[in-house]
């Protein structure tokens, strides 16, 4: 069982609900007013933070705190993503320190933290520093 968890960062406020920008990008779809960060901007961040993660380029897996989580990336184009979602296993829940970290990530990125299994996304932070 997994527990998925979205960030992405809008440059104006979109007229869709926040389940509904998911789904768009969650299939890869251009979402007008989504700010596109740069992939690799993205994945040195979290090898910062979680310097023992696995960079597959494709994908990040990390396992610690007696779970694990992967990162993948919706592409906005080769180089660039504009959402990144993070599959955590359930347990990782139990880690609130290591579930901090990785929204402090997101949020280092300017990005609002989106909740599925809440339906709830999160203040997007002021601060938008992207490289």
């Amino acid at each position: 069982m997994s527990y998925d968890l979205y960030f992405w960062r809008e440059e104006e406020n979109l007229k869709e609900s926040a389940d509904k920008i998911c789904e768009l990008l969650s299939d890869d779809s251009q979402v007008q007013g989504v700010a596109t960060l740069a992939r690799s901007v993205v994945r040195q961040r979290f090898r910062d933070i979680f310097p023992e993660i696995d960079d597959g380029n494709i994908d990040m897996d990390w396992e610690g705190a007696g779970s694990y989580f992967q990162i993948s990336f919706n592409h906005a184009d080769e180089k660039n993503v504009n959402c990144i979602i993070i599959t955590c296993g359930y347990k990782l829940l139990d880690s609130p320190d290591t579930m901090n970290l990785i929204i402090d990530v997101g949020n280092s990125l300017g990005c609002a933290l989106y909740d599925p299994q809440v339906g709830e996304r999160f203040g997007q932070p002021e601060s938008q520093q992207t490289s």
